[in-house]
């Protein structure tokens, strides 16, 4: 879908609100990194594990090349696009 198109489909408010959703609910995966990095931060702590530590330490770090991040709004773009079948000017 080309962002003309977008702009003439999707109100600036709607969009928002996906994005909103999608910061709200990231792919599953990230999410169960983030749930075994909580594991392991707690056991962390019991086992009296440095006070100073976050759960940020415990998510596996990947090269650049893999590194996760948020999409970009070109991306979500494409991600919702391609959820509600457009392609490239046609709707099926």
């Amino acid at each position: 879908m080309s962002v003309q198109r977008a702009q003439m489909e999707i109100t600036s408010s709607e969009f928002s609100e996906w994005m909103d959703y999608f910061q709200a609910n990231p792919p599953g995966d990230v999410k169960r990194e983030y749930e075994a990095a909580h594991i392991c931060y707690q056991i962390n702590r019991v086992f009296g594990g440095a006070k100073k530590s976050q759960i940020e330490d415990f998510v596996l770090k990947y090269s650049n090349k893999h590194q996760r991040r948020l999409p970009t709004v070109k991306e979500l773009k494409a991600k919702v696009g391609s959820w509600l079948n457009f392609e490239k000017g046609r709707r099926s």
